[in-house]
């Protein structure tokens, strides 16, 4: 084992040389050009989406809200908090209820989940 305090700082050197080169190339391929990516394809939204549990916080969506799937409207289930639903007296999650509605393996539920009172998805309530 070495045990020489040259060699630590030396390798501790070696290392913030390296970090700095490795921040200097994010810097000049990922940063600098973001201006320039963003007149030529469109700007970006630098705020991160809301998540189920965001939308409730802010109101958006409330507990005991309805919701329903774009392919079963008829088959809702009502909001009990950010994770989870009540459907036929079940308490599941969101995402179980939907694949389970859907027929599905996978769900988007922002695209594939819509609340009762307005129509509206709840990927359009994210963006607003």
């Amino acid at each position: 084992m070495i045990a020489d305090s040259t060699w630590d700082k030396s390798f501790k050197k070696f290392l913030n040389e390296r970090a700095k080169s490795i921040f200097n190339l994010i810097q000049k391929f990922a940063i600098q050009p973001m201006d320039e990516m963003n007149k030529k394809f469109g700007i970006q939204s630098s705020c991160p989406l809301h998540n189920l549990k965001d939308l409730i916080l802010e109101g958006r969506v409330k507990a005991n809200d309805l919701v329903y799937t774009s392919k079963f409207p008829d088959k809702t289930a009502k909001i009990l908090d950010h994770k989870s639903v009540e459907y036929e007296g079940q308490k599941v999650s969101i995402n179980d209820w939907a694949k389970q509605v859907l027929g599905v393996s996978r769900i988007n539920i922002y695209s594939d989940v819509y609340l009762k009172r307005d129509n509206s998805s709840l990927g359009s309530l994210r963006q607003r």
